[in-house]
């Protein structure tokens, strides 16, 4: 499994420099940006925003190659480092080797129903 593409949403409004300095990073396992649809390990992809009491804003778009749930645990560091600086991540499942990587990296996990929206 490999980076597919990654997308950052470039903004020129200088407030919003400020803002994604100081909000939290959170990411969502989707393939269609609306709703929580993918398991971690095979997720194909991540909408991660950034938000403070006050604003929510999409921040960046990661995709990644087709994978399998096969127990390999090497996809799982591509996934990792995509979400580097998020503070937790929204998934409708996740396995429990995952889950102590994502804590061991800071990072909340955290399942939702599927079609959870975002």
């Amino acid at each position: 499994m490999s980076l597919k593409r990654r997308l950052t949403i470039v903004d020129t409004d200088d407030g919003d420099k400020d803002f994604i300095q100081t909000a939290l990073k959170v990411a969502f396992a989707t393939t269609d940006m609306e709703t929580v649809n993918q398991h971690f390990g095979s997720a194909l992809g991540f909408s991660i925003y950034v938000l403070d009491p006050n604003k929510i804003k999409l921040f960046e778009v990661v995709q990644f190659g087709e994978t399998q749930e096969d127990g390999n645990e090497d996809k799982l560091q591509v996934k990792l480092d995509a979400l580097e600086g998020c503070v937790a991540v929204y998934s409708q499942a996740i396995g429990a080797s995952a889950i102590a990587l994502l804590k061991a990296g800071n990072i909340q996990p955290v399942r939702v129903v599927a079609g959870a929206c975002i």
